[in-house]
């Protein structure tokens, strides 16, 4: 197992406590290379720019694309908890 990179952590705290979540899922996916995420997030993000806010079931996609995500890095990085405390 590896370590999930501080400097990433970092960027992730920031773009939570600035109320963008979907950037912050798009670069946990970016950096594990998962091309689902990917594409999800690049939905939303057209989602998000169409209504001008996020829609409640898109907030539910977006939960549901973090989720699948921590459980991938609970199994790639030794420190997961951290990443989990990031969002």
């Amino acid at each position: 197992m590896r370590y999930f990179p501080s400097q990433h952590l970092r960027d992730i705290r920031e773009l939570t406590d600035c109320n963008n979540h979907t950037d912050a899922v798009w670069l946990l996916a970016e950096i594990l290379g998962d091309k689902k995420g990917l594409e999800i997030t690049k939905a939303l993000f057209t989602i998000q720019r169409v209504y001008g806010s996020t829609p409640e079931g898109a907030i539910q996609i977006r939960n549901e694309t973090l989720n699948r995500l921590l459980q991938i890095s609970a199994n790639e990085f030794k420190n997961y908890d951290q990443i989990r405390a990031s969002f």
